[in-house]
């Protein structure tokens, strides 16, 4: 089940079942939480395929579990907050253009998720890289939880949602590839 096609047609069949819901309801409020669940279970299912007793593998599946529920229940409450995603304004009552959406958010998943079904083919012992890899995914998700409260708790000040975010620690994090050379 490691394999690279077993693994996206998961994806698929995980953002399948929720855009049934969401094209029914024409919400888009699960959204997020499939897109954050899907990960969830991929590092799962790859786990319990593999040796779920192994210090690496346990330690992988947790990271990736964390975050993805950490991310999932952040999107949930914030669109429950909001209302309804005005990037889905024209789209969610369009079946095509909702459809695919929701395919290329399950394939974005599966290439997101690529390092973590290869390694798992093949995940070795626990070395020093890998506590290294830990204590980076640690400040990563420690960041963008930090990050995400403050961007959040400034939109909902009044005006906030048509004021651009520039403080905190979101003003780094706001677009990953550019954290570095956002620090002064």
């Amino acid at each position: 089940m490691s394999g690279l096609l077993p693994t996206l047609g998961i994806c698929l069949a995980i953002q399948a079942v929720f855009f049934a819901f969401a094209a029914t309801l024409r919400t888009d409020k699960v959204t997020d939480l499939s897109y954050g669940l899907t990960f969830v279970i991929i590092a799962i299912v790859l786990l319990l395929q593999g040796d779920p007793t192994g210090a690496p593998q346990l330690a992988v599946t947790l990271m990736v579990a964390l975050w993805g529920v950490r991310l999932a229940g952040y999107l949930f409450f914030r669109i429950f907050q909001m209302g309804r995603d005005k990037r889905f304004d024209g789209v969610r009552e369009n079946f095509l253009r909702f459809f695919r959406f929701w395919f290329f958010q399950g394939v974005a998943v599966w290439v997101i998720m690529l390092p973590v079904i290869v390694w798992f083919r093949n995940p070795g012992p626990w070395n020093l890289l890998m506590t290294a890899g830990v204590m980076v995914w640690a400040a990563g998700f420690v960041i963008e939880t930090v990050a995400d409260a403050q961007k959040f708790a400034a939109k909902r000040q009044p005006g906030g949602e048509s004021r651009w975010m520039d403080t905190g620690l979101w003003r780094f994090s706001r677009h990953p590839n550019y954290f570095a050379r956002r620090i002064p």
